[in-house]
């Protein structure tokens, strides 16, 4: 990684990771690391230049089996398909697992989309706007049925990522614009891996205010979602993989000397939390569909069609606990 310096109000420079360029952006208190090409995965987020991701791949692991890491984009569905089929307005698809970049498990079939190596991300560079301290940096994918992974999700359209770091966090922002007149479904998300710093997890509090749960069969949906209780209190060796609607108050993990938030926009409907048994993370999962989206009884996903693009955005930012 290079090592170029940064002027008081913040900056972005070239880097690279695991041999792919990247973009290192600074911002007040905070900075972060992105790797346009492989769909603005990041690798980095800090606070008083203190690590808040967890990484447990290498990019080239990331690209090219699907290894989720860091803040990954999960793309075009978000996490389990429920197997290897699915219909959306009249169209029947089947994916080729010998042809297709995926990752596939059981119980669930496809899972967290298409591996973004084998996929024509173009960087479209950064933006520094020195008087306010904001940097951000840009991404883009057309898909069409030149792209190999087609098949997969054959819905013409173009996503563009935009990424900003200021002095009050960062922001992840989605758009999503149709091609044809097919319409396009909305289940993609994002994987955080969030790791408090300077405290083991048995010190980390989960401040996870929602109010309704997926029941999962085979970690599937099995029913509307269910009255719940919020999660709260120390994680500790409490263990989660579970599907929530999402709540509308921010969502926190706690230290004792800091804290992380998660702000989100309603258009990210599901939230996945995803703790294994003494994993160094825990992942709280923005998702525009649940798992099985296209499953019939819970309603078709959000679709968007002709000349209105859908835009969804989450933040996260830190603060002394």
């Amino acid at each position: 990684m290079s090592h170029s310096s940064f002027s008081a109000q913040g900056g972005v420079h070239h880097t690279s990771i695991d041999g792919y360029e990247a973009y290192a952006l600074q911002s007040g208190l905070y900075s972060a690391t992105v790797v346009p090409t492989l769909g603005m995965l990041v690798t980095s987020f800090t606070w008083h230049g203190d690590e808040y991701l967890h990484t447990r791949a290498s990019c080239h692991e990331y690209a090219e089996r699907g290894t989720t890491t860091g803040i990954p984009f999960l793309y075009p569905w978000a996490n389990r398909l429920g197997g290897l089929e699915y219909d959306f307005n009249n169209n029947h698809v089947t994916l080729d697992t010998a042809v297709l970049p995926i990752t596939v498990v059981s119980p669930g079939g496809a899972i967290h989309g298409l591996h973004h190596g084998s996929l024509p991300w173009k960087d479209d560079g950064s933006r520094h706007e020195a008087e306010a301290g904001r940097v951000s940096v840009r991404s883009h994918l057309t898909f069409t049925e030149e792209c190999h992974a087609f098949a997969a999700f054959p819905f013409p359209h173009r996503i563009d990522l935009e990424y900003t770091l200021s002095p009050e966090g960062m922001q992840l922002q989605t758009t999503v614009q149709a091609l044809s007149v097919a319409p396009v479904p909305m289940t993609f998300g994002y994987h955080p891996y969030f790791s408090l710093p300077g405290s083991p997890r048995e010190e980390w509090e989960l401040r996870v205010p929602v109010a309704k749960q997926y029941p999962l069969h085979d970690m599937i949906p099995s029913a509307l979602p269910e009255k719940c209780l919020p999660l709260t209190g120390r994680l500790a060796e409490r263990t989660f993989d579970s599907c929530f609607v999402m709540p509308s108050e921010p969502l926190a993990l706690a230290s004792p000397s800091s804290a992380l938030h998660m702000t989100t926009d309603s258009t990210y409907r599901c939230l996945q939390v995803y703790a294994p048994d003494a994993s160094p993370f825990i992942c709280l999962e923005p998702m525009t569909a649940p798992p099985a989206p296209f499953k019939t009884f819970l309603g078709p996903p959000h679709a968007v069609s002709g000349d209105s693009p859908f835009t969804t955005s989450f933040r996260l930012f830190c603060s002394k606990d």
